[in-house]
Protein backbone atom coordinates (compact mmCIF):
# COMPACT_ATOMS: atom_id res chain seq x y z
CA UNK A 1 0.00 0.00 0.00
CA UNK A 2 0.94 3.81 -0.77
CA UNK A 3 0.16 7.09 -0.38
CA UNK A 4 -1.51 8.80 -3.34
CA UNK A 5 -1.46 12.64 -3.35
CA UNK A 6 -4.86 13.39 -5.89
CA UNK A 7 -4.12 16.80 -7.44
CA UNK A 8 -7.55 17.55 -9.05
CA UNK A 9 -10.19 20.36 -9.47
CA UNK A 10 -12.95 18.43 -10.43
CA UNK A 11 -14.80 17.66 -7.22
CA UNK A 12 -16.67 14.79 -8.82
CA UNK A 13 -13.75 13.38 -10.41
CA UNK A 14 -11.04 13.75 -7.86
CA UNK A 15 -13.51 11.25 -5.56
CA UNK A 16 -14.03 8.72 -8.22
CA UNK A 17 -10.20 8.54 -8.77
CA UNK A 18 -9.93 8.53 -4.41
CA UNK A 19 -12.35 5.52 -4.52
CA UNK A 20 -10.44 3.63 -7.45
CA UNK A 21 -7.60 3.86 -5.54
CA UNK A 22 -9.27 2.89 -2.15
CA UNK A 23 -10.27 0.13 -4.20
CA UNK A 24 -6.44 -0.85 -5.17
CA UNK A 25 -5.49 -0.83 -1.64
CA UNK A 26 -3.80 2.44 -1.67
CA UNK A 27 -4.51 5.78 1.17
CA UNK A 28 -4.93 8.84 0.13
CA UNK A 29 -4.83 12.65 0.13
CA UNK A 30 -6.82 15.15 -2.01
CA UNK A 31 -6.25 18.65 -3.47
CA UNK A 32 -7.90 20.44 -5.57
CA UNK A 33 -4.93 22.53 -7.47
CA UNK A 34 -1.47 22.22 -7.31
CA UNK A 35 -0.27 25.94 -6.20
CA UNK A 36 0.66 24.79 -2.39
CA UNK A 37 2.77 22.16 -3.97
CA UNK A 38 4.19 25.12 -6.48
CA UNK A 39 4.61 26.87 -2.68
CA UNK A 40 6.45 24.77 -0.92
CA UNK A 41 3.84 22.55 0.34
CA UNK A 42 5.19 19.43 2.64
CA UNK A 43 4.50 15.78 0.96
CA UNK A 44 5.48 13.60 4.21
CA UNK A 45 4.59 10.47 3.57
CA UNK A 46 3.11 10.81 -0.44
CA UNK A 47 4.44 8.45 -2.64
CA UNK A 48 2.77 8.82 -5.34
CA UNK A 49 0.90 12.52 -6.89
CA UNK A 50 -1.86 11.90 -9.46
CA UNK A 51 -2.38 15.51 -10.82
CA UNK A 52 -4.42 16.89 -13.79
CA UNK A 53 -2.46 18.98 -16.27
CA UNK A 54 -5.35 21.74 -16.37
CA UNK A 55 -6.56 23.51 -13.22
CA UNK A 56 -7.25 26.85 -12.34
CA UNK A 57 -5.08 26.46 -9.00
CA UNK A 58 -1.80 25.94 -9.86
CA UNK A 59 -1.71 24.27 -13.35
CA UNK A 60 0.01 20.42 -13.52
CA UNK A 61 2.74 21.58 -15.57
CA UNK A 62 4.02 23.77 -13.06
CA UNK A 63 2.93 21.75 -10.32
CA UNK A 64 5.26 18.52 -12.12
CA UNK A 65 8.09 20.53 -12.70
CA UNK A 66 8.16 21.87 -8.85
CA UNK A 67 7.57 18.19 -7.45
CA UNK A 68 10.39 17.14 -9.28
CA UNK A 69 13.09 19.81 -7.76
CA UNK A 70 11.24 19.04 -4.40
CA UNK A 71 10.55 16.16 -4.22
CA UNK A 72 12.79 14.04 -6.87
CA UNK A 73 11.77 10.44 -5.18
CA UNK A 74 7.60 10.93 -5.57
CA UNK A 75 6.21 9.05 -8.40
CA UNK A 76 4.33 11.47 -10.48
CA UNK A 77 1.52 10.56 -12.85
CA UNK A 78 0.00 13.48 -14.84
CA UNK A 79 -3.93 12.88 -16.07
CA UNK A 80 -6.04 14.85 -18.40
CA UNK A 81 -8.64 15.24 -20.08
CA UNK A 82 -7.65 17.17 -23.12
CA UNK A 83 -5.71 13.76 -23.89
CA UNK A 84 -7.84 12.92 -26.91
CA UNK A 85 -7.06 13.55 -30.30
CA UNK A 86 -3.28 15.26 -31.76
CA UNK A 87 -3.07 18.33 -29.24
CA UNK A 88 -4.30 15.86 -26.02
CA UNK A 89 -1.25 13.82 -26.81
CA UNK A 90 0.78 16.83 -27.17
CA UNK A 91 0.07 17.87 -23.49
CA UNK A 92 0.40 14.70 -22.15
CA UNK A 93 3.90 13.70 -23.79
CA UNK A 94 5.07 17.58 -22.09
CA UNK A 95 4.48 16.25 -18.97
CA UNK A 96 6.33 13.53 -18.94
CA UNK A 97 8.94 15.29 -20.61
CA UNK A 98 8.74 17.94 -17.46
CA UNK A 99 9.29 14.79 -15.55
CA UNK A 100 6.05 13.13 -14.94
CA UNK A 101 6.77 8.98 -14.43
CA UNK A 102 3.63 8.35 -16.66
CA UNK A 103 0.34 9.85 -17.94
CA UNK A 104 -3.26 9.03 -18.01
CA UNK A 105 -6.24 9.81 -20.36
CA UNK A 106 -9.85 10.73 -18.45
CA UNK A 107 -11.40 8.88 -18.07
CA UNK A 108 -9.75 5.82 -17.43
CA UNK A 109 -10.00 2.80 -15.84
CA UNK A 110 -9.10 1.17 -12.68
CA UNK A 111 -6.79 -1.30 -14.79
CA UNK A 112 -5.08 1.84 -16.64
CA UNK A 113 -4.28 3.48 -12.97
CA UNK A 114 -3.08 0.59 -11.04
CA UNK A 115 -0.65 -0.09 -14.04
CA UNK A 116 0.51 3.89 -14.13
CA UNK A 117 0.98 3.98 -10.02
CA UNK A 118 3.01 0.58 -10.68
CA UNK A 119 4.64 1.34 -14.06
CA UNK A 120 3.85 -1.54 -16.00
CA UNK A 121 3.96 -4.25 -12.72
CA UNK A 122 4.34 -4.63 -8.77
CA UNK A 123 7.32 -2.23 -8.77
CA UNK A 124 8.45 -0.45 -5.39
CA UNK A 125 4.94 0.46 -4.87
CA UNK A 126 3.55 -2.55 -3.56
CA UNK A 127 1.71 -6.07 -4.74
CA UNK A 128 0.28 -7.02 -8.02
CA UNK A 129 -3.27 -6.20 -8.53
CA UNK A 130 -6.05 -8.66 -8.69
CA UNK A 131 -7.08 -9.39 -12.05
CA UNK A 132 -10.87 -9.16 -11.70
CA UNK A 133 -10.13 -5.29 -11.18
CA UNK A 134 -13.78 -3.45 -12.51
CA UNK A 135 -12.44 -2.17 -16.36
CA UNK A 136 -14.15 1.24 -15.82
CA UNK A 137 -14.06 4.14 -13.52
CA UNK A 138 -16.90 4.10 -11.10
CA UNK A 139 -19.89 6.54 -11.58
CA UNK A 140 -19.46 10.31 -9.71
CA UNK A 141 -22.58 9.58 -7.83
CA UNK A 142 -21.46 6.00 -6.32
CA UNK A 143 -18.10 7.42 -5.34
CA UNK A 144 -19.62 10.25 -3.65
CA UNK A 145 -21.77 7.97 -1.68
CA UNK A 146 -19.09 5.76 -1.27
CA UNK A 147 -15.73 7.84 -0.17
CA UNK A 148 -17.28 10.85 1.07
CA UNK A 149 -15.31 14.13 1.35
CA UNK A 150 -14.20 15.39 5.10
CA UNK A 151 -16.27 18.31 4.66
CA UNK A 152 -19.11 16.28 4.53
CA UNK A 153 -18.36 13.80 7.72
Amino acid sequence: MCCVLVIEDDPAFREMACCMLARLGHATRQMTGGRAIVDGEPLDGVDVVLTDIFMPDGEGMETIRALRRSHPGVRIVAMSGAADGRDGKCWLSMAEALGADATLPKPFSSRMLANALEGGGAGRLGRPYPADLAPSPVPAAIAASVCPTPEST
